[in-house]
């Protein structure tokens, strides 16, 4: 593991964050933009519904997950493990990076046959007769999966061989904070 590929995810984790930032502003103009013209010309903006639902939700949603999982702002409910001892929290905390990681593995690679599916059969959709692509559309989750899947992956090999943790930290931090992997001390109680 080095601190480039640190870097790297990190970027991408960043990079992916601000397209979904866009992709919120680009919706908040075409809203906006829709309700003007409905208001005040009376006319219906063509594909509002189809971006909305099919491009912009999806980027703000997926695009960010790794940049989530970099900062730790997974939502976690800590009610028992507060209770526990060290080692069994980070023990646990190791688990639950396991099992996110099949589990986000599983679901870029089903998505990704999903928009491969959706390419093959030039999916779209109509509105006010207008043919509006949306296949493209459906790469942005195999995309948002595939990248906490990467930082989960990272995250486990750091832990593993126990290197800094390039993620969580900036690089002056870095020489004094180190991922914290579990260790089993016998007869203390932690």
């Amino acid at each position: 593991m080095s601190r480039a590929a640190g870097r790297y995810l990190g970027g991408l984790a960043s990079a992916l964050s601000m397209i979904a930032e866009i992709m919120v502003a680009l919706m908040m103009l075409h809203i906006a933009f829709e309700v003007t013209m409905r208001y005040v010309f009376g006319i219906s903006v063509p594909g509002t519904l189809t971006m909305v639902s099919k491009y912009y939700l999806p980027a703000v949603v997926f695009l960010p997950l790794a940049l989530a999982e970099r900062r730790g702002n997974h939502i976690s409910v800590e009610v028992l493990t507060q209770l526990m001892p060290g080692w069994a929290q980070r023990a646990l905390g190791i688990v639950a990076w396991l099992l996110s990681t099949v589990v986000f593995a599983v679901l870029a690679y089903q998505t990704l046959l999903d928009a491969l599916k959706k390419t093959r059969i030039g999916s779209f959709e109509l509105d006010s007769g207008i043919q509006f692509d949306t296949w493209p559309s459906y790469y942005l989750l195999p995309i948002g999966f595939g990248a906490i899947t990467l930082v989960l992956i990272y995250k486990l090999l750091a832990t593993a061989l126990r290197e800094p943790d390039t993620f969580t930290v900036d690089d002056a931090q870095m020489q004094s904070i180190r991922v914290t992997p579990p260790t089993h001390v016998r007869g203390t109680g932690e």
